[in-house]
Formats: C-alpha cells, sequence, structure tokens
C-alpha cells in the first residue's frame, strides 16, 4: 500500500512532483511544480484494490471482535442466569434433606416394628417384688 494512502486512510488522491513531493490539492502541487526543471505532475489515485483490501481487513477485523465477544458472553454469566442456579441450587438441597429426613422417618418405623410387644412390655414395665 502507498505509504500515503497508508497515513491518510480517508485520502481518496494526491498530487505528485516530478521531484517526489507530494501534495492534496492539484493547486498546491502546480505552485511547486514551477519551481522545478520538470514541471509534470502526476495524480495518483487511491486503487480499487486497496479499497477492497481496506474492506476485507475491516469485515475480518469486525468478525473476530464478534467472535471474541461470542466467546466472552458464553462465559460470562448473567444475573438471570446466577438467579436461576442459586435457586435451582436451594431447591436440590431442600429436596435432599428432605429426602434425608423421609428415609430416617421409615428407619425409625422399621426399627420400631422390629420390637416384638414382650419386649417392649420388658423394656417399658420395671421388674415387680
Amino acid at each position: 500500500m502507498d505509504k500515503i494512502f497508508k497515513n491518510h486512510p480517508n485520502l481518496k488522491a494526491y498530487y505528485k512532483t516530478s521531484d517526489g513531493t507530494a501534495f492534496y490539492t492539484e493547486s498546491d502541487a502546480k505552485l511547486h511544480a514551477k519551481t522545478l526543471e520538470n514541471k509534470n505532475i502526476e495524480p495518483v489515485f487511491r486503487s480499487i484494490k486497496e479499497k477492497v483490501e481496506k474492506a476485507v481487513d475491516n469485515i475480518r477485523q469486525d468478525k473476530l471482535q464478534n467472535d471474541v465477544a461470542k466467546d466472552i458472553m458464553s462465559v460470562v454469566k448473567t444475573d438471570e442466569e446466577k438467579e436461576a442456579e442459586e435457586k435451582a441450587k436451594q431447591e436440590a438441597e431442600a429436596l435432599a434433606q428432605k429426602e434425608a429426613e423421609e428415609k430416617a422417618k421409615q428407619e425409625t418405623e422399621a426399627s420400631v416394628k422390629k420390637v416384638t410387644p414382650a419386649k417392649a412390655k420388658k423394656v417399658t414395665q420395671p421388674k415387680q417384688k
């Protein structure tokens, strides 16, 4: 890419005198050319190729930025997601607690059923003298 166009991305054309000096306007180039032996001025236009290359680079940069943004967003949780996750965790803990209590109750009831009535009398009634 031409150094002038690289340094001035919005410049569409410039004018170069025979000594290689660049000017933004044709009139400035003509004034300078009057002082030179070779008074030729060459207009230099930004080429279509450079415009296409610039557009392709911009598209690549946009795509890269979009990809990075998507990656970041996939990692970052929203407040709603955090709240939903916390609620699910609390519900799971409550369910586990309820199941543990139910299991303990069932085990207690099962152990009570194993005790025979005769044994229950011995356990519950003190010996008489």
